[in-house]
């Protein structure tokens, strides 16, 4: 996102493109909701309204990438967050996602993961969810054999 172009968003396809990502493969990701609306808003705001600025540019030279890092890191600050980086809010994402049952495929591909097992890292499969699962698996296997008396 720190060097994200004007001409990488397409507000009428609602979608940011992003061609250079880690992994080396260009990236589509929907811009949808509140991100498409703030980001809108954003472009009506911006000073440099040619298609090659940045979308975050540094306030003292509009060709260098704002510090987003560190704005991020103060406003945590401020508002008495603690051990909150950055990078959470991607794995905060996945395990949303995998919370709504989507799968590893799924998520991987809004993250650009090429491999699902680089996805599992970000999901943090909940105990509530791992619970559920072996309870399922439990009624599946043993069914009206299963009671509950029998634990206590």
């Amino acid at each position: 996102m720190k060097n994200l172009k004007w001409e990488d968003v397409d507000f009428a396809e609602s979608v940011i493109r992003l061609r250079a990502t880690k992994n080396g493969e260009p990236l589509t990701i929907p811009l949808m909701g509140y991100a498409y609306n703030l980001l809108a808003d954003h472009q009506k705001r911006s000073r440099h309204l040619i298609k090659e600025a940045l979308v975050f540019p540094s306030p003292n030279n509009p060709l260098r990438p704002y510090d987003i890092r560190s704005a991020w890191e103060a406003s945590v600050r401020r508002a008495n967050i603690e051990n909150y980086t950055f990078h959470d809010n991607r794995h905060q994402t996945a395990s949303t996602l995998r919370k709504q049952g989507k799968d590893l495929y799924e998520i991987g591909s809004l993250l650009g993961h090429k491999d699902p097992r680089s996805t599992a890292r970000y999901t943090h499969i909940q105990t509530e969810r791992k619970s559920k699962m072996v309870e399922e698996l439990d009624q599946e296997l043993f069914g009206e054999y299963h009671d509950e008396s029998v634990r206590n």
